[in-house]
């Protein structure tokens, strides 16, 4: 390949690579405000000034975007394993876990997308093993921050990380469903949650 080509490709590669990032910037935008159901791919193309070929070039569909925007958002962790060794008491490790989220629902957006998306895709295997992927990589995540806290003894040890880390996982996937349909009052899940781990 000659240089001019290496350079022409370089470019395209970047170009492409904006294009992406872009997308996927305001897809994240807009399905934090109006979540997946709300949120349409001519929506994003409006917004970005892009074709409907510029976003099929990147995405096979519109629940490939979303898998997508949920896989990037999943691979920085998201369970604050640092700010477990800085708590003192349960009580407050799993508020500067579950809270940082909820302050303008953003773990709600996430929870929720997550199931939105898992019912638009039941029928795709390859969608479906993408799901259990993302859900995998949450628990996997989750079960670190309570092997923390059980070596701190601020979480139980007679279970093994990983099987709190899924109770815990489901029981804040039912508070999303539980806050959606009673209200903002999340007291009675967070004393489950704390149950569920403390020693």
């Amino acid at each position: 390949m000659s240089t001019t080509e290496e350079v022409r490709r370089n470019r395209q590669d970047e170009r492409s690579a904006s294009t992406r990032s872009q997308l996927m910037t305001l897809g994240l935008e807009l399905m934090v405000k109006t979540g997946y159901a709300g949120t349409s791919i001519r929506d994003i193309l409006s917004r970005s000034g892009l074709t409907i070929g510029a976003f099929y070039h990147h995405f096979a569909s519109k629940e490939d975007f979303f898998l997508s925007l949920l896989e990037k958002v999943t691979s920085g962790g998201s369970w604050g394993l640092t700010q477990a060794e800085s708590s003192s008491t349960l009580e407050e490790a799993f508020q500067k876990v579950a809270y940082p989220g909820r302050k303008g629902g953003q773990q709600d957006v996430w929870q929720s997308v997550f199931v939105e998306v898992a019912q638009a895709t039941n029928d795709d295997p390859e969608y479906r093993a993408r799901l259990a992927a993302l859900y995998r990589a949450w628990v996997d995540d989750l079960a670190g921050w309570v092997a923390v806290n059980q070596r701190r003894g601020l979480v139980r040890d007679d279970q093994s990380a990983e099987t709190l880390a899924a109770l815990v996982f489901a029981a804040l996937q039912g508070e999303v469903l539980m806050r959606k349909i009673f209200g903002p009052d999340s007291r009675e899940i967070d004393e489950a949650v704390l149950r569920i781990l403390r020693p």
